[in-house]
C-alpha cells in the first residue's frame, strides 16, 4: 500500500499522464492507418481488357499438298518448341496444351483457387490480430442528486491469437479516465471529480482432444482439403482427357493427309490416262467418271483435314495468323514401348511405371487419409472438454479512484460436455463410406490401366508386325496395276478391259490406304500407352512434388 502522500504527488500524476498520452497517440496512429486502408477503394484490373474480345479474324489454313506446312521430325529443344513457329508433334502438342490451352489454364487456375481457398480457411482459424479499441461515454443526469454530467473514455490495446486447434490467447492493456461535474455540491467540496486507472489483462483458453471446437475444426479442414484435392483431380483428369483428345485428332489429321496424297496420286494418274492418245474413245467416259469419283472423295478428305487441324489449333489456344508446322513422323522412327510390349516382363515394367507416374493415385490416397482423419476425430470426440485461465493486474491509476490499484486476480475454469452421439455416428459412417468409395476408385484406376496396357500393347505389336505385309501388298498392287495398264494401252492384247485397269488402280489405292490405317492404328496405340503410363504428366513436369503442396495442419493438429 502506498503512503497517503503519494497519490497526490507530481511523479504519480506525471507517470499516469505520460502513459495516457503515449497510448492515445498510438491509438490515433493505428486508427488513422486503419481508416486509410478502409477508404482505399481503387482496385486495378487484373485481366487484359481486350482478352475477352479478340479481333474478328479467321484461320486461313494453307493447303498441306502445295504449301510448306508439313515437315519431318525436327531437332529442337523443348523450350524452343513453345515459341512461334509451333511444331505440332505428339510431345509438343502436350507441352502446348499445358502452357497455352485456355481450358487447361482455366482448370489450373481453378485448382490454384481451391488451394488458396484452403489456405484462407486455415488462416481464418489461425489468426494473430493486434487491435486498439477506444470508447467514449458522455452522460447527463439532471435528476441525480446534485445533477451529474459524466465524461468517460477508455483506450485498450492488445493482441488476440487464435490457433488452428481452437486455442485462444489474448492479452491487452488499457487506461480509463473519468470526469464528473456536479451542479450542486456540499460547502467546501470540489464540484469536479477526476480519476484515471489502467489494467493489464490476459486470457488463455485451450480445448482438449475430443472437444467439439477442436474436432469440428480438424474435420472441417479435412473437408476443405478434400475440396482442394477434388479440384486437383478434375485438373489432372481434364488434362489427360484433352491430351488423349488432341493426340487422337493429330493422328486423324495425319491419316487424312496420307489419304489426300493417295487420292492426289490417283487423280494425277487418271488425268494422265485421259490425256494418253492410246486410250480408246469408248472408254474415255468410263475413266472420266472414275476421275470425278476420286475428286469428290478427295474433297471429303480435304474437308476432314481442315476440320481436324482447326480442332487442334483451337484446343491448343493458337491464334489465327500464328505460324505452325504439322510434323509428320518418319515411317522408320523408333516406336516407343514396342520392345517392352513384346515380353511379359516388359509389360510388368510398363504397369509399374504407370502406377508410379499417375498422380491420381496419390490424390486418392490423400483423400483416404483425410477420411481416416475424420473417422478418428468422430470416434474420439465423445466429450467437449475446455480449460481456460485468465488474469488481470491493475498497476496504474489513482488509489482514490480505483481501490484495486496494485492488485490482481486470476480465474480458472474447466468445462466438460457430452456430445450428441448421433452426430458422432453419422460422421463416422460418412467417413467410412468415403474410405470405401476412394478405395474402389483406386481399384478401378488400377483395372483401367491394366486393361489399356494389355489391349494397346498387344495391338501395338500386332500392327507393327503386320506393316511389312502391308508394304508388300502395295508393291504387288503397284506392279499389277502397271502391268494391266501397260498391256491395256499397248493394244496388243484384249486380256484386260478398262474396268480391269481401274479395279487394279482401286486395289492399289486400297493397299496404300491400308498402310495408312496400319500406321494410324499403331501410332494411336503408342499414344494411348503414352497417356495411360502417365508420361504426359512427366513430360510437362506435373509430378507428385508439384501436387503435394504444403504440410497439412489438420493432420499435425490431430497428431498432437
Amino acid at each position: 500500500m502506498r503512503s497517503p502522500e503519494e497519490p497526490n504527488g507530481t511523479m504519480g500524476q506525471f507517470k499516469i499522464s505520460w502513459v495516457l498520452s503515449v497510448g492515445a497517440t498510438a491509438a490515433v496512429a493505428l486508427i488513422s492507418v486503419g481508416c486509410g486502408q478502409l477508404t482505399r477503394q481503387r482496385i486495378d484490373p487484373l485481366a487484359d481488357a481486350t482478352s475477352g474480345h479478340p479481333a474478328p479474324v479467321l484461320w486461313e489454313l494453307p493447303d498441306p499438298l502445295t504449301d510448306n506446312v508439313v515437315v519431318s521430325e525436327v531437332g529442337q529443344s523443348p523450350g524452343d518448341r513453345l515459341q512461334e513457329p509451333f511444331y505440332l508433334d505428339p510431345d509438343n502438342i502436350i507441352r502446348l496444351l499445358f502452357e497455352k490451352s485456355p481450358v487447361i489454364i482455366a482448370s489450373r487456375e481453378r485448382m490454384i483457387a481451391a488451394r488458396y481457398g484452403l489456405e484462407e480457411f486455415r488462416a481464418n482459424l489461425s489468426r494473430a490480430e493486434p487491435y486498439v479499441r477506444a470508447d467514449a461515454i458522455i452522460g447527463d443526469f439532471p435528476e441525480r442528486a446534485g445533477g451529474a454530467r459524466i465524461e468517460s473514455g477508455t483506450v485498450t490495446a492488445g493482441m488476440r491469437k487464435e490457433t488452428f486447434d481452437g486455442s485462444v490467447y489474448e492479452a491487452d492493456a488499457g487506461w480509463r479516465g473519468t470526469r464528473t461535474r456536479y451542479d450542486e455540491v456540499a460547502k467546501g467540496a470540489d464540484d469536479t471529480v477526476r480519476g484515471q486507472a489502467g489494467t493489464v489483462h490476459g486470457r488463455m483458453e485451450i480445448p482438449f482432444v475430443g472437444s467439439r471446437a477442436r474436432t469440428d475444426r480438424i474435420i472441417s479442414a479435412a473437408y476443405q482439403e478434400s475440396t482442394a484435392r477434388a479440384a486437383k483431380l478434375r485438373y489432372l483428369t481434364l488434362f489427360q482427357d484433352y491430351a488423349a483428345y488432341l493426340l487422337r485428332y493429330y493422328r486423324y489429321t495425319l491419316r487424312q493427309l496420307g489419304s489426300l496424297r493417295i487420292y492426289k496420286a490417283r487423280i494425277e494418274d487418271l488425268e494422265s490416262l485421259l490425256s494418253d492418245t492410246r486410250l480408246p474413245e469408248e472408254d474415255y467416259q468410263r475413266v472420266q467418271n472414275a476421275l470425278n469419283a476420286e475428286v469428290m472423295a478427295m474433297q471429303t478428305q480435304h474437308r476432314n483435314y481442315r476440320r481436324y487441324i482447326l480442332i487442334i489449333l483451337q484446343c491448343l489456344g493458337l491464334r489465327p495468323g500464328e505460324t505452325y508446322f504439322l510434323v509428320e513422323e518418319p515411317l522408320d522412327r523408333p516406336v516407343r514401348f514396342l520392345e517392352q510390349a513384346r515380353t511379359p516382363e516388359g509389360i510388368q515394367q510398363m504397369l509399374e511405371q504407370a502406377y508410379a507416374n499417375t498422380p491420381m493415385f496419390q490424390v486418392y490416397r490423400n483423400t483416404i487419409q483425410d477420411a481416416e482423419l475424420k473417422r478418428t476425430q468422430a470416434i474420439i470426440g465423445k466429450y467437449d472438454v475446455t480449460a481456460a485461465a485468465a488474469g488481470s493486474y491493475h498497476g496504474y491509476g489513482d488509489e482514490d479512484f480505483d481501490d484495486r490499484l496494485d492488485g490482481g486476480q486470476a480465474e480458472f475454469s474447466l468445462a466438460v460436455r457430452r456430445n450428441d452421439p448421433r452426430v458422432q455416428d453419422a460422421s463416422q459412417s460418412k467417413a467410412e463410406a468415403e474410405i470405401r468409395q476412394h478405395g474402389h476408385l483406386i481399384a478401378q484406376q488400377y483395372r483401367t490401366i491394366q486393361r489399356k496396357i494389355a489391349e494397346k500393347a498387344h495391338l501395338l505389336v500386332m500392327h507393327h508386325e503386320a506393316r511389312p505385309a502391308a508394304l508388300e501388298n502395295i508393291r504387288q498392287a503397284q506392279a499389277e496395276y502397271e502391268y494391266r495398264k501397260n498391256v491395256y494401252l499397248s493394244g496388243d492384247s484384249k486380256a484386260f478391259t478398262i474396268d480391269d485397269v481401274l479395279n487394279a488402280g482401286n486395289a492399289l489405292r486400297d493397299a496404300q490406304g491400308n498402310l495408312i490405317v496400319n500406321i494410324h492404328t499403331s501410332s494411336d496405340c503408342e499414344d494411348e500407352l503414352f497417356i495411360v503410363m502417365g508420361e504426359i504428366y512427366r513430360l510437362v513436369g506435373l509430378g507428385m512434388d508439384e501436387l503435394q503442396g504444403r504440410p497439412d495442419p489438420a493432420r499435425e493438429a490431430a497428431s498432437q
